[in-house]
């Protein structure tokens, strides 16, 4: 508990959202009058009616706010007006006495005078894996000294390293004001309502929420809602204005205790706030990027026992164009997934572990999608996908899935397909983008028992496994069957819901995986064809022809360029990539350059080079010379090369992939933390380092 000697009443202060980071970012608030006026007709948006994106509010506000927070509700991550980070208050080490208990006392913040707060704590806040905090507890109003007492802190006489996060609370009426907007016939107002789930656990109170327009000086009330402090989830308001159309209007948010102002805590969140119009011409094609974690290339088409491990996977193959040689940039999640949506590879990017966030001036697919209007939403499983580390930037709606335990199954693609249905549904009629991921291929492999049918050893190793390990490759055999299965009844609910022929549908994976052929198990050591070569899928019947297959090599950071141009949208100012789209047009065509992936670890400083015919491998520099594998003749790597004109190619190859491999000053990535729930997926995952 937090005691404050001595305590007064609650007075003014700006709601709060707690998001795992050490960031404090102020949001400057406009008090103003209770609008008066009629209620709009809340409306419902016809599905077979195509609408676009033509202003996304928390972006237009009339104070300068460079960046608008997004908040968790439901595992539900979106951009609200009503949410900020919190201020860190406290940051040292305490020492747990023999009750569990360890103290706090400390001045009190001169910003935090007669003021309420949520107060949330970090254990480890040096370790980005951090080990959580206790519970979330109410600061009261007060001055004088801020005393807190944390029960079952740790084991007696144990020193613990500690952070302490103060968010501010409001009793009073809060609001928001856009700045002047035009009004456009057929346009409407969408907002997501909710209350924020860490306040109301401490006490947060029912809220009345409005919505309100001033033409001219005239305020009409557009929603007027109140939401119990039970209420679940984003509850989504579809608002019309034609009545409005051809004027000049500024939108203000505002909410208040529903009991009267200084009855009881509030924290509102407007979520997503967006005004659509109408498609004015043809709709763009909308893109649709699944990312099936640890996949690896050679598994998808690969026969058991009689039966290809990937039948729906192979069949969305033909509908389009298969790309046989693409190769990630990093051999593990978070790496790759920054080059897949950037285009850039990770000595740019520079995002290569969970804890470190890609700069604010470097475009990533949601951000450049959502500027061309489109709707953005994503479903990942969490972990090494963090939030923090910038991939939900530029989603209106980003979900996490973390399921009920971080140790049992870890993948969910039974849910995670689920939502993506349930939010493609609702807007298959519009542009758009969404992000789909799974771990379920991913360690640990506990494929369900109709799927669990692989015992012997397949055909293509080139050694036998222990026993160990054959249970391992087998079990994993059975998650890519299981996962494709899913996968496969996806894409017929796809068909079902009739998403056309203008929709480009992308499958791919981040790396492979390695059952021992090299002596190691996983994908995090070394950079061999089974963890650095993955599937590459690219469906898109409008513009890509039926069964097309290309054997060139390609990258991870060709997906955004390919996607950027299929939709019609400008190349990236930056990209280490290049559009695929003339592969599609001549297939036969040679690729005249090297793809690159890498391997920055505490134990290991190794790149690769990989052309269409061989790779080479640049071990942790002094350690070794430079492998060469004949990749075609040698699948799996078997046997290095002796061949000094090879090795000298590889060796340029590697120099001119670092010659440019420097990252400007905009690609600098900044430090930060991941959440408690994630880091406990991390370790489960197998991510300790």
């Amino acid at each position: 508990m937090f005691a404050v000697v001595p305590s007064s009443s609650f007075s003014y202060a700006r709601d709060v959202h707690f998001l795992s980071a050490v960031s404090f970012f102020l949001i400057v608030l406009m008090l103003v009058g209770c609008p008066q006026g009629t209620a709009t007709e809340i409306t419902e948006t016809p599905k077979n009616r195509a609408r676009n994106v033509s202003l996304r509010i928390w972006e237009k506000l009339d104070k300068d706010i460079s960046w608008t927070p997004r908040c968790e509700v439901d595992d539900v991550l979106r951009p609200a007006l009503g949410c900020n980070l919190g201020k860190e208050i406290f940051r040292g080490r305490l020492t747990i006495d023999d009750q569990r208990k360890a103290y706090l006392d400390i001045e009190r913040p001169i910003w935090l005078q007669d003021q309420a707060a949520l107060i949330k704590s970090v254990r480890n806040p040096r370790n980005i894996l951090d080990d959580g905090g206790l519970p979330p507890l109410l600061l009261p109003a007060g001055r004088g000294r801020l005393q807190g007492e944390f029960e079952n802190a740790g084991q007696p006489d144990e020193e613990i390293r500690i952070k302490v996060i103060a968010l501010e609370l409001a009793s009073i009426r809060r609001s928001w004001r856009s700045r002047t907007q035009a009004i456009a016939k057929e346009n409407e107002l969408v907002v997501h309502l909710a209350v924020d789930p860490r306040a109301v656990a401490i006490g947060a109170g029912s809220t009345r929420f409005k919505i309100t327009i001033d033409i001219g000086g005239e305020e009409h009330l557009l929603l007027e809602e109140i939401l119990q402090p039970e209420s679940r989830g984003w509850q989504e308001r579809t608002i019309s204005l034609n009545r409005f159309a051809g004027q000049q209007g500024v939108f203000q948010f505002a909410a208040e205790p529903a009991a009267g102002v200084g009855a009881t805590l509030i924290a509102p969140l407007f979520g997503s706030p967006v005004l659509t119009a109408p498609v004015a011409d043809r709709k763009p094609p909308s893109v649709i990027l699944i990312s099936i974690d640890t996949l690896r290339g050679d598994f998808v088409g690969q026969i058991r026992d009689g039966r290809s491990l990937t039948e729906s996977i192979d069949e969305f193959g033909r509908q389009g164009v298969v790309f046989s040689q693409a190769m990630t940039t990093y051999p593990s999640t978070t790496a790759s997934h920054m080059s897949i949506l950037t285009g850039l590879y990770p000595s740019i990017h520079n995002v290569i572990i969970p804890g470190t966030r890609v700069s604010r001036k470097t475009p990533i697919a949601a951000e450049i999608f959502a500027q061309a209007g489109y709707f953005t939403g994503a479903v990942t499983e969490n972990a090494m996908i963090a939030r923090s580390s910038g991939f939900a930037r530029g989603f209106d709606f980003y979900r996490e899935e973390h399921g009920t335990s971080h140790q049992h199954r870890l993948g969910f693609i039974e849910d995670t397909l689920a939502t993506a249905t349930e939010w493609i549904r609702a807007h298959h009629a519009d542009p758009y983008f969404f992000f789909i991921h799974s771990y379920q291929v991913h360690s640990p492999y506990f494929p369900p028992p109709e799927y669990d049918v692989f015992t012997g050893a397949p055909d293509w190793l080139p050694k036998p496994l222990p026993a160990p390990k054959l249970r391992m490759l087998n079990a994993y055999s059975g998650e890519v069957l299981y996962t494709d299965a899913m996968v496969g009844r996806f894409l017929a609910e796809l068909e079902e819901i009739g998403i056309g022929d203008d929709t480009v549908v992308i499958i791919t994976s981040d790396h492979g995986e390695e059952f021992g052929v090299h002596r190691t198990v996983g994908h995090s050591g070394l950079l061999p064809e089974s963890v650095m070569h993955v599937p590459l899928i690219i469906r898109a019947p409008n513009q890509i022809p039926p069964n097309r297959r290309v054997d060139s090599v390609v990258s991870l950071v060709d997906i955004l360029p390919t996607i950027l141009e299929l939709t019609g949208q400008p190349p990236l100012a930056q990209s280490s990539g290049t559009s695929l789209m003339a592969r599609l047009n001549d297939p036969a065509l040679a690729s005249p350059r090297a793809v690159y992936g890498e391997n920055r670890r505490k134990t290991a400083d190794h790149i690769s080079a990989r052309t269409d015919t061989h790779r080479f491998i640049r071990y942790r520099r002094g350690s070794r010379p430079t492998a060469v594998f004949a990749t075609k003749e040698d699948p799996l790597e078997m046997q290095e090369l002796e061949d000094p004109a090879l090795r000298s190619e590889g060796e340029a190859w590697i120099a001119l992939y670092e010659s440019g491999a420097k990252p400007p000053p905009s690609g600098d990535a900044s430090k930060t933390s991941v959440p408690a729930d994630t880091a406990a997926k991390l370790r489960a995952l197998g991510y300790t380092d």
